[in-house]
Order: C-alpha cells, then structure tokens, then sequence
C-alpha cells in the first residue's frame, strides 16, 4: 500500500491510497470462508459448499466490499496519524464498479479540506455588554401572570375579549403547509397590545378546535419568538402563522396573600409581599442575565469571525456539500451559493469556538453531559409546581431526554456556551451597560 498526499489549493488537499491484490486478498478468503460456512444451497449439505462456487457467487460482492473497506481504514489511520484537522468529510472520488472485475490493484482518491490554524487573543478585545434592569412594570406583569396562573380557571367553548387559548402554533412555509417549527403554548387575548388589533379581532369568538392564520406582520417579534419557541434573531425568516385552539378558558386572578406566596415558591419562607417581591425581582434579574449572557455570547464570537482574519476551503466546502445533499433535489448549486456567505460565518464561528476551548483546556464528558441534563430537568419539574421529585425518577427521565439527539446537542450547546462565557469574562475587556428591556429590545432589533 502506498499513500501520496498532495495540495490542490490552499487548505484544500488530495489523499490518494494505493492498494495492491496482498492487502486484501485474505480478507476476502476470510470473508468467502464465513459465507461457505453458513450458505444453505440446494444440493449441499450446510457447510460443505464447494469453495469455488462460493467464489463464484459472492466473490464480487466481497472483493468490492473489502476493498472499499481497506481504503478507508488507511485514510482515516493516516489522517489521526498525522494530526489532519478536518473540515466536513472526505469525498471519495467515484470508481467504476465494472474496474473491481477487471482489476487487481486500485488508486483511492479522497479530497479533504483542511482547518487553519487560528490565533485567538481574547486579551485585545473590547466588547460592551448589556445588563437588563427589572423595572417595576416588569415586576408587576410578571406578578398579574402569576395570579392568571395560580387563579381560578372556567372553561368556554369560545374566546372572548379576557380568555386565555392554549393551543399549537405552526409556522407556514410559502406554499401555506406546515414546516417543522411548532410549538405549544398559550395566548392572552387581553395582553396583546394596540398595534396587535387585528390578530385580536380574529381570536376573539375563535371556537375550541378551529384555527386561523395570520401574517406573522400583524403581532411582535417578541412573540413571535415565544409562541414559535425560537430565537429572536430567527423571526425575520417567518412569514405566516397557523393557531389551532386546544383549550379557552377565564380566569379570575389568585388574591395576593400568603397562599399565594407558597403557591408560587413552596420550598421558601415569604410572608410578606415585600418579600415575595424582592424574590420574584431577583429570579427575573436571574432569567434577563441567561438572556442577555447567551447573546453576549454569540455577539463576542460575532466579531472575533470580524476582526480575525483567516481563511477556510471555500470551494471544497461548496463541494462538500453538495456531494452530502445529491439525493435532495431542493439543495441547488445556486441555492448553496446564496447561503455561503452564512455558512462561511458558521463554519469560521466553529473554528474559533474550538480553538478558544482547546486552549483553556475544556472537554466534555458523559458526566457533565448528564449532570446538565438532571439539572435542566429538575427545573423543568419546579416550574409545573413539582418539588422534590425522586432522583431516580429525575435520572430515568433524563436517560429517555437524552435518548434525542436534539436534546443532547441542547445540553452540549449549553455546556460550550457556559464555558465560553466564563473564558470571555475572565480574558475579554467588558464595558458593562445597564438597559431596560424595552431599551434592550430596541438594540437587537
């Protein structure tokens, strides 16, 4: 066997692997042996196949088999032998199937694309970071949501000016079906605000089980983003949206009153609004800073792919993806070349993620993975009223959330995003900026 490497274009490279009839004509045997040890053939007793009619029969089949197999064992021994950074996958260069008959030695061809090597200097960097204040007008929606939630609920058949409709929200594509963001979540009539009036005109008297559509123009991208269950910055792809009521009820609010403050944090000690309000305000300055951590996050890395300069295979990228989407008709060439420029953000967003993570020495485990998990699910638990839920219940939900593969690329997600924020508060120079929300809102948009 021989390998040759050699540069196509920058970062852009061709392996080629030469294989010769000794380095697989003994996996072959190996292969036809098992085959003449199990085939059933009228005629033959089990086992006692001649070896030349197994030859005959499989012998193809096999030899191609190893060959391919042989190939790519090589190449990925010499890519971890010589510590080759990938970027996507090697693509195999197509070999007639009729040369596997004709042929005893072959040449692979693999062309790869290569990660550059980048140098990250957090330390030169200048970022300003926002901090959401928790006005009192915030302290107060969140306690009338409260009361709605803990309060007394009366179930219609149709909506009204107050009702509250639980229900699915979908996102329409142009041809008005269904795409894969939805999302389950409630809608208040009553909250939704002046410039909304049109989408409230078509709740109200909205039946259980009926569903309208509407131009996701017509409300908020706040809510939007809620009731799609995405990111904000994910709102402006959206064009049309389908409600189907599930459930309508009224509510009459909870009195505020230490009933309430142990309905709504049963595990504390509050006996006085003054206290049950500085707790509510610190859990909401809790939940703004996830917030505006996860985009200070992203708004780093935004313009560390700005401000460092390096270069990716391009072209191979086009190619590599491409070649991973054949058999899907509406992954164009054009429709790839529109999209470069964003994938080209991703994919250096990648690199300089990997390479700032590698430097501080961070890894990931099992464990940490599942440690995340059992505390994301036991939030989840707490925010339905349930408090000290068995661990062995916890861990055997988290084994089944795991299990999905969107559910564990969120925890790992999580696991990155929690480190690098703790490598950009210790390396990068922050100026601190408090805002309120609206403020904030304005400032993404």
């Amino acid at each position: 066997m021989e390998i040759i490497r050699e540069n196509k274009a920058e970062l852009n490279d061709i392996i080629k692997i030469s294989i010769s009839q000794d380095d697989y004509k003994d996996n072959v045997n190996g292969v036809l042996k098992k085959y003449q040890k199990t085939a059933n053939i009228p005629g033959f007793r089990k086992g006692m196949v001649p070896f030349g009619m197994i030859q005959k029969m499989y012998g193809k089949v096999a030899k191609l088999e190893e060959i391919q197999k042989v190939g790519v064992d090589a190449l990925n021994k010499y890519i971890d032998d010589n510590n080759i950074k990938l970027m996507g996958e090697p693509i195999p260069e197509a070999l007639e199937e009729t040369a596997f008959d004709l042929l005893d030695d072959f040449t692979f061809n693999f062309e790869i694309g290569i990660q550059p090597e980048v140098e990250v200097d957090l330390a030169k960097f200048d970022v300003d970071r926002y901090r959401i204040v928790v006005e009192d007008k915030i302290l107060e929606e969140n306690i009338a949501n409260l009361q709605n939630r803990f309060g007394n609920y009366d179930k219609f058949e149709v909506a009204n000016e107050t009702s509250m409709i639980h229900g699915e929200f979908v996102e329409l594509d142009k041809d008005n079906n269904a795409t894969e963001r939805l999302n389950s979540t409630s809608i208040y009539i009553d909250k939704l605000d002046n410039e909304e009036i049109e989408l409230k005109n078509k709740l109200i008297g909205l039946k259980l089980g009926e569903s309208i559509e509407f131009e996701a123009s017509m409300v908020k991208k706040s809510n939007i983003s809620l009731w799609l269950g995405i990111k904000l910055i994910d709102v402006d792809s959206v064009n049309k949206i389908k409600f189907t009521a599930k459930e309508i009820v009224n509510i009459t609010p909870q009195e505020i009153n230490i009933d309430f403050f142990k309905k709504v944090f049963p595990e504390d000690n509050i006996e006085t609004e003054e206290e049950f309000r500085t707790k509510l305000k610190e859990i909401n300055q809790e939940e703004f800073n996830k917030i505006t951590d996860q985009n200070f996050v992203e708004e780093v890395v935004g313009k560390l792919v700005t401000d460092i300069n390096f270069n990716i295979p391009l072209d191979f990228l086009k190619k590599w993806i491409t070649y991973t989407n054949n058999d899907n008709a509406e992954i164009t060439e054009d429709v790839i070349e529109k999209e470069m420029p964003n994938l080209e953000k991703t994919f250096k967003s990648q690199i300089i993620e990997s390479t700032i993570l590698k430097n501080n020495g961070f890894s990931l485990s099992n464990e940490s993975i599942l440690i995340k998990a059992k505390e994301i699910m036991k939030q989840r638990f707490e925010s339905y009223g349930y408090f000290g839920i068995d661990e062995k219940v916890i861990e055997e939900q988290v084994v089944e959330f795991l299990k999905v593969e969107k559910n564990h690329k969120g925890i790992v997600d999580m696991l990155v995003n929690e480190k690098l924020l703790e490598i950009f508060n210790n390396s990068i120079k922050i100026n601190e900026k408090e805002v309120t929300f609206d403020e904030y809102k304005n400032l993404k948009k």
